[in-house]
C-alpha cells in the first residue's frame, strides 16, 4: 500500500526461481500482470476473469470452450500455476468446476496467493513437481489438464516426455482433453518432437497456433492440445470459439499435424 492506501502499482518479492513481480495495469485498476525473471507469466482481469489478454491463454480457451460447453462444470489440473489466469477463467465460465494447482516454486504460490484473491473455494494449489503430481493421479478421474510450466522459459524435460503423455492419457476420462503451451525458438523442433509425441500417445492430436500476435524476441507460444477420444478435438468449433476471445485459431489435426511434421 502507498502513503495514500491505495494497493501499489508494483509489488516485488524474491521467489525460489528468481525475481517476481505483480505490476497492475495503469488502465485497468483491477487488472494485474505476473512477471518472473522479467519474463511475462500471467494477466488477470478481477473486473472480469473470463477475460483472456495474452493471446496463447485466448487460444486455451478456445480449445476449452469447444470441448465442453459453457456452465457445466468440470475436473481439471493445471501443472503450473503462475497467477492463476486459468483457474479463474474456468470458475468464471464453469462455476463449481473442482481445480487443482500444481506449482513447483513455494514462494511464489505464496507470493501470489497473499496478493491476488483466490479464484473460488474449488480451487486447491499445492506445492509440488509437476510431474510427480500426474504420475500419483488416479485412472479416468479428469475432464482437463494444463501444462503451462517453466524455467527460465524452457519446458522441464520430464514434462515433454512420453512417460508423461502416457501418465496425462491415462488419468482422463472419454472426452477429456489434455493441452500443454510449449514455448519454442526456430526452428521448433521442441513442438514437433511434443506433438510426434502425443500422436502416438493420444486417439488425435492437434496444434492449435503458432506465433503471438506481437511475439517475443527470443521464443514465441505454440498450444498443442490431445484427446483420448477421437472428435473431441474439432477445429470448426475450435475456430467459432476463439473468435469469442476475440483471436483466430487455424487447429491443423490428422494429416495436416501429420504434413507439419514431416515437412
Amino acid at each position: 500500500m502507498d502513503s495514500a492506501g491505495e494497493p501499489s502499482a508494483v509489488i516485488r518479492r524474491r521467489v525460489d526461481t528468481g525475481n517476481a513481480e505483480l505490476i497492475r495495469d495503469p488502465y485497468a485498476p483491477m487488472s494485474w500482470s505476473l512477471f518472473v525473471n522479467d519474463i511475462a507469466q500471467s494477466y488477470v482481469d478481477f473486473d472480469d476473469p473470463s477475460r483472456l489478454e495474452f493471446d496463447y491463454t485466448r487460444w486455451i480457451g478456445s480449445v476449452i470452450d469447444a470441448m465442453t460447453e459453457p456452465g457445466r462444470p468440470i475436473r481439471v489440473l493445471h501443472l503450473g500455476g503462475g497467477a492463476l489466469t486459468l483457474p479463474r477463467y474456468i470458475e468464471a465460465t464453469r462455476p463449481g468446476s473442482v481445480q487443482c494447482v500444481a506449482e513447483v516454486d513455494a514462494r511464489l504460490a505464496a507470493f501470489v496467493d497473499e496478493e491476488l484473491p483466490r479464484p473460488g473455494t474449488n480451487v486447491d494449489v499445492v506445492v509440488d513437481d509437476a510431474a510427480r503430481v500426474l504420475a500419483g493421479w488416479p485412472d479416468d478421474d479428469l475432464d482437463l489438464i494444463i501444462t503451462d510450466a517453466f524455467r527460465a522459459a524452457r519446458m522441464q524435460e520430464d514434462l515433454a516426455g512420453d512417460v508423461f503423455a502416457r501418465h496425462a492419457a491415462r488419468t482422463l476420462r472419454p472426452g477429456g482433453c489434455y493441452i500443454v503451451n510449449v514455448i519454442d525458438t526456430p526452428p521448433y523442433r521442441r513442438w514437433r518432437k511434443l506433438a510426434s509425441i502425443l500422436t502416438a500417445s493420444f486417439a488425435e492430436a492437434a496444434v492449435i497456433a503458432g506465433h503471438d500476435r506481437e511475439p517475443h524476441p527470443r521464443f514465441d507460444n505454440i498450444v498443442l492440445a490431445a484427446s483420448p477420444t477421437p472428435g473431441t478435438l474439432d477445429p470448426e468449433r475450435m475456430r467459432a470459439a476463439s473468435l469469442e476471445h476475440e483471436t483466430r485459431v487455424a487447429p491443423a489435426i490428422g494429416p495436416k499435424l501429420a504434413a507439419l511434421l514431416a515437412d
